[in-house]
């Protein structure tokens, strides 16, 4: 019998929220405590999958830019259920700052190894006898 991987099986759980709630698919800010409310209607899923599909929604930036806009929150029905805090508002700002600076960085680099490589390889053409 194949076992099938930690991931695979979040990742196979995760698509079956998005194709039955449409707060996942939509990414609407999840109610508190909604974790429990999924684990209700799966009972068959184990704790590990529950929590690594929940940090796969959660940890998406379309999902964090969600919660950075406040508003309501929602419940699997799509019901207003309360709303983002403003800690969670500040937290997600934070997050999403720092990963357009990670980005940022990540770019400059790339772009210093990319005129790296073409001065080299300038270099090397001038050196080479034609």
């Amino acid at each position: 019998m194949e076992k099938t991987s930690r991931t695979a099986k979040a990742r196979e759980f995760y698509e079956q929220l998005m194709s039955r709630f449409s707060v996942f698919k939509t990414f609407k800010p999840l109610a508190i405590g909604i974790r429990e409310a999924v684990k209700a209607e799966f009972p068959e899923v184990d704790d590990a999958t529950l929590r690594d599909a929940f940090l796969h929604h959660c940890y998406r930036p379309r999902y964090v830019e969600s919660i950075a806009r406040g508003g309501n929150r929602f419940d699997l029905n799509g019901d207003v259920v309360g709303e983002v805090s403003a800690h969670d508002i500040e937290m997600a700002e934070k997050w999403l700052e720092k990963r357009r600076e990670e980005r940022l960085k990540n770019e400059s680099d790339r772009d210093r190894r990319v005129r790296r490589s073409h001065d080299a390889c300038a270099a090397r053409d001038r050196a080479s006898p034609d």
